[in-house]
């Protein structure tokens, strides 16, 4: 945080944020002046709401973005229009981009997903192509949380360590 310039925090909120503020807003209103109505996804991150150690910029507009969805279901949501976020997990590669020296969150992740699925694009896209279907009708408001159940998993090696060092065992 210290080293980080304005200008940079200030890009990436503007990427992040403002652009999905803009595209809510006028996606949003299209939606709603048509007789039907209709949905809006957000494709956020765990991130909006576990820190990674490593890419605050990325956490905090994350964090953003989930709030800005919750936001518009209950402006929109009075026109018709249904709002969701995705709150998507990793899908490969995260371990070297967010490896910090304060956070194991990362390391062998993959192994922290109770089914050892690793979720890839086609996921997200039939979890939307669902969300805007007739068969969700009744969701509005409601952050979906899409990372095959890692952000469950918290304990790790240096855990089991203490434990084992304090002479209560591994959990492990």
């Amino acid at each position: 945080i210290e080293e980080t310039e304005y200008s940079l925090f200030e890009n990436n909120l503007s990427e992040n944020i403002l652009s999905s503020f803009l595209c809510s807003k006028i996606v949003g209103q299209t939606v709603a002046d048509t007789a039907k109505g209709g949905k809006l996804i957000f494709i956020s991150s765990i991130h909006g709401e576990k820190p990674t150690g490593r890419a605050f910029l990325y956490s905090c507009a994350m964090g953003a973005l989930s709030n800005l969805a919750k936001e518009t279901s209950l402006e929109y949501g009075r026109l018709g229009v249904d709002t969701i976020c995705v709150e998507m997990g990793p899908t490969g590669g995260e371990d070297e981009i967010l490896k910090s020296e304060i956070s194991t969150f990362y390391d062998a992740y993959q192994y922290k997903i109770p089914s050892g699925y690793l979720g890839n694009a086609n996921d997200l896209a039939s979890l939307c192509a669902w969300l805007i279907s007739d068969q969700c009708r009744y969701l509005n408001g409601a952050q979906i949380r899409m990372d095959g159940g890692l952000v469950l998993h918290y304990v790790d090696e240096r855990v089991n360590d203490w434990m084992t060092r304090s002479g209560m065992g591994k959990i492990l």
